[in-house]
């Protein structure tokens, strides 16, 4: 394999994995593609701003050897269906016509959802079944089908679907970093579900191990342990609340038109085995409480000013800057007026 084209190029996972495959000397070509600009460059990057959804991609694609499909949406609701449905569906379809030989997936943990009768761990085997209320992974799952039925259609294609487990670590942005910047975790009572992530070396290393080995199917990507308390790691405040009192509270948030976690991942644990992506030589090199807790770390390090993150240094020369700006507008005024009076 020679060339690799890579859908959310500039995103969380598409900067990682392209480091590594920088280092790669087999890989004399990166193809990739997002709507954002990169803030990075690499040896053998060749950048294409483009919506996935474009007619125009498989002029992109056609060549490479393989596709890895990253790009998604998280929050925005009116593109979530048309971007992570549509868009899987669209990339699988340059990928056919383009002649590629090998399609690499990347799904989550939460296509099993979060119910009371999971099993434990989650298996590859486990059912499918996402929490209604959570439509990214609702339509998580309807892109697997979609892979799915590409896979049938095209069995000279090695197809493989990765589903990482929450993905953390130094370099985590803001976008992704909600729970690791939140300051209090809610909790309830008698329920405290273990919680799993995997380091975004790992996952990054993951993707490239199954673009290197011929791995047709779907495979779990998660670290080996996982964390009973996280706030501890996080230094947030715990909040403990009743059943009832939990379930009040997140009624009232979804009717102020916020995005909670699904409720569900308060009461029932999700974590899945990696027994069978291990079993094809690939071993996770941190655990879940390093990615967590190298993410908290590197978040300290930024602080939200609006729209805007800053690095703290950075904040308070800017903080300083501002008020130095309000304290001569505030002068100025008061020279205007006695100037009227």
């Amino acid at each position: 394999m020679r060339s690799v084209a890579i859908t959310g190029v500039s995103g969380y996972l598409g900067r990682t994995l392209v480091r590594l495959l920088d280092e790669d000397q087999s890989i004399t070509r990166i193809v990739g593609i997002d709507v954002v600009e990169p803030g990075f460059t690499a040896r053998n990057l060749e950048f294409y701003s483009m919506n996935i959804r474009s007619p125009d991609l498989v002029n992109v694609v056609r060549g490479c050897d393989a596709i890895v499909h990253l790009a998604a949406v998280h929050i925005d609701a009116d593109e979530i269906q048309d971007v992570n449905v549509g868009g899987t569906r669209a990339v699988t379809d340059a990928a056919a016509r383009g002649g590629v030989r090998k399609f690499v997936f990347a799904s989550s943990h939460d296509v099993y959802g979060a119910h009371a009768d999971n099993d434990f761990p989650l298996t590859e085997s486990s059912p499918v079944r996402p929490n209604h209320e959570d439509a990214v992974a609702v339509t998580k799952a309807e892109a697997e089908t979609v892979v799915r039925y590409f896979q049938s259609e095209h069995p000279d294609v090695t197809v493989t679907t990765l589903r990482f487990a929450f993905v953390a670590g130094p370099s985590i942005p803001a976008g992704r970093a909600a729970r690791i910047d939140a300051k209090v975790r809610f909790a309830i009572a008698g329920y405290d579900p273990p919680f799993q992530a995997v380091h975004e070396q790992d996952a990054a290393c993951a993707l490239q191990h199954v673009l290197t080995n011929d791995l047709p199917g779907t495979f779990n990507v998660c670290a080996d342990d996982t964390v009973e308390a996280p706030e501890a790691l996080l230094g947030q405040r715990r909040i403990e609340v009743d059943l009832e009192r939990g379930r009040r509270i997140a009624e009232k948030t979804s009717r102020l038109g916020m995005s909670p976690q699904a409720f569900s991942l308060l009461l029932y644990p999700q974590v899945m085995s990696g027994e069978a992506l291990k079993s094809t030589g690939f071993a996770p090199q941190h655990s879940t409480a390093v990615a967590l807790r190298q993410a908290a770390e590197a978040r300290r390090e930024w602080v939200s000013i609006g729209r805007f993150q800053l690095r703290r240094r950075s904040a308070v020369v800017v903080a300083g800057t501002l008020g130095t700006l309000a304290v001569a507008s505030a002068l100025r005024g008061r020279r205007a007026k006695r100037a009227r009076g």
